[in-house]
């Protein structure tokens, strides 16, 4: 590989780097604080198959043992619905309020900030996504509220995970 290939190489990957890490990642300074995260982006297996549903999802939290809300959340998610009769694909993204993770269980909780123009109503609303991340012989899932005035959607709430994962997949941690 050249010197300038190589640097090329490296100044394409710092910019990936840069465009994915979004605001600056916390690490739990605090000894009592744990990290808890989701990552991953799949295709869900939806109602109507010819439909292309994907969730891509990003989400950080730093949790305090025994209490409920996370002390910081951060990162950004974004899921798209293409419809295949009406060709027609509508998408709607938003930095995270509030992660909760423990085994292969997660949820993520999102304030719409940007969509669509045919869904421009869904800004400013909450959105749940429940995650379990497959194991052994088990299909990861996601489920997901839709879009709630986020006075009446708590943060981290979403239904159970119906929809399978076609492709792709997510990965829950939580220390």
């Amino acid at each position: 590989m050249s010197r300038r290939t190589g640097a090329l190489v490296l100044s394409v990957a710092a910019t990936a780097v840069a465009l994915t890490a979004g605001p600056a990642q916390a690490t739990p300074a605090d000894p009592g604080l744990t990290h808890a995260s989701v990552t991953g982006a799949a295709r869900l297996d939806y109602i109507t198959r010819e439909d292309d549903v994907r969730f891509i999802v990003d989400a950080h939290a730093l949790r305090k043992p025994g209490m409920r809300d996370p002390v910081r959340s951060w990162g950004t998610a974004r899921i798209t619905h293409y419809f295949a009769a009406n060709k027609v694909q509508l998408w709607a993204t938003g930095p995270v309020d509030c992660v909760t993770a423990g085994g292969r269980s997660a949820t993520v909780s999102i304030i719409v900030t940007d969509t669509a123009p045919e869904i421009a109503d869904w800004r400013g609303k909450r959105m749940g996504f429940s995650l379990h991340s497959g194991g052994p012989g088990e299909a990861a899932r996601v489920g997901t509220t839709g879009p709630v005035d986020a006075d009446k959607l708590p943060k981290c709430v979403a239904p159970a995970p119906e929809l399978a994962v076609l492709t792709g997949g997510y990965r829950v941690r939580d220390r």
